[in-house]
């Protein structure tokens, strides 16, 4: 397809140059033997997801072997809006397909607070409206649909952070690098207030790339919106918080 010149084949392009990018990581160890004893971290969720399939991970002094299940394209946003949906029959379908109380990384977000999608680009289109309020919204209902939906499957739910921008110069104006940063900020600090009022667990992937204002340190960055593996293992070392 990477030879093939059709504009709708551009999403498959980039996720063929993102999965390249980890098969190639020196870091990636795809011979490791997984021993049946050790425990499934079932990783679901938009293409952040990936970054965590096949490694092997320590927390709650044990070790898990993380399992991921990819949903193309899926936003907090979707999985908020009232109604079913493709992202919400997939969600519901793993959620059916894994053991009940399993133990579940959910890394769904970012897409939420791209420049050109989820958040930002409602606003746009609904300038009146706080960005703050819209962010809140969203998780609020995204929180209230996944606590239904996980009712009948009683999995032990961890919620994954947007990890921190990568500052652009070119391409981006400073106003949209200074607003980005912005919601990324809100929509993780508002996150991790909902884990702490349900009494969830998150990974925090915002403070690991954090280099202290908010942009990216670009250590853990594959690409424009991606972590690499080894990211991905530190920050269940580092940031990974039992209960806030």
């Amino acid at each position: 397809i990477q030879n093939l010149d059709n504009s709708v084949l551009n999403n498959e392009k980039n996720y063929h140059i993102y999965l390249s990018k980890i098969l190639h990581d020196e870091n990636f160890n795809n011979k490791a033997f997984v021993h049946k004893t050790i425990k499934k971290l079932f990783v679901i969720g938009d293409s952040h997801s990936l970054s965590s399939h096949a490694l092997n991970i320590n927390v709650w002094g044990e070790t898990f072997h993380c399992e991921a299940f990819l949903i193309k394209g899926c936003k907090q946003w979707d999985l908020a809006k009232d109604g079913s949906n493709q992202f919400k029959n997939k969600l519901y379908s793993v959620f059916k397909k894994i053991p009940n109380k399993s133990d579940v990384l959910l890394s769904i977000g970012e897409i939420d607070c791209r420049l050109d999608s989820g958040i930002i680009k409602f606003r746009k289109k609904y300038p009146g409206k706080s960005i703050d309020d819209i962010i809140e919204n969203t998780i609020n209902r995204y929180f209230k649909y996944i606590s239904e939906l996980n009712k009948d499957f009683y999995h032990n739910l961890i919620f994954q952070t947007v990890p921190c921008p990568i500052l652009e110069i070119n391409s981006v104006s400073k106003d949209d690098n200074k607003l980005l940063n912005y919601v990324i900020k809100s929509f993780n600090n508002y996150l991790k207030l909902k884990t702490k009022e349900l009494q969830y667990k998150y990974l925090d992937l915002h403070t690991l790339t954090d280099r202290g204002d908010g942009f990216s340190n670009n250590m853990h960055h594959i690409d424009a919106h991606h972590l690499s593996r080894q990211a991905m293992t530190e920050a269940w070392t580092t940031n990974f918080v039992n209960k806030v």
